[in-house]
């Protein structure tokens, strides 16, 4: 893939933007693409400017989020995991510590059921994202 200088210029400050050794958790969230870049989130105007065209650049996108997923297979591990289900607050109602709505699936009287909070209810659409449940736990492999 061919980039331009503007591009590689960008990348490099992305890079070292996410190898700093200070825990800055705005700035993390920024990187992450989870707010929006503004001046005084950044270190200095070459990182802001770096940020605002990786925000802009398809190319730049798409490379940034192959290089975190090199960073952390386990980033990739969980999102196929999330990719399983129906939405995020399904995942949390299924496999969350504290849900405060749990979802689980049994086979009650050998029927395929979706309980909530432990009472076979048979639910049969998402009460989040209204899609239907499958026959069956969203992880096979499922602990829950």
């Amino acid at each position: 893939m061919t980039t331009d200088s503007t591009c590689a210029m960008a990348r490099r400050q992305i890079q070292e933007l996410h190898n700093r050794p200070d825990d800055d958790a705005v700035l993390r969230l920024v990187l992450e693409g989870m707010i929006e870049a503004e001046p005084e989130y950044f270190p200095d105007h070459a990182s802001y400017e770096a940020m605002v065209h990786l925000e802009a650049c398809t190319l730049c996108q798409v490379w940034h989020t192959t290089w975190l997923d090199m960073q952390s297979p386990a980033r990739v591990a969980q999102r196929e995991r999330l990719g399983r289900y129906c939405c995020i607050h399904m995942f949390d109602a299924v496999t969350g510590l504290e849900p405060e709505v749990r979802f689980s699936f049994e086979l009650f009287r050998g029927d395929p059921c979706w309980s909530i909070n432990a009472q076979p209810v048979f639910a049969r659409f998402c009460p989040w994202c209204a899609r239907e449940l499958p026959q069956h736990a969203f992880e096979q492999d499922n602990p829950l």
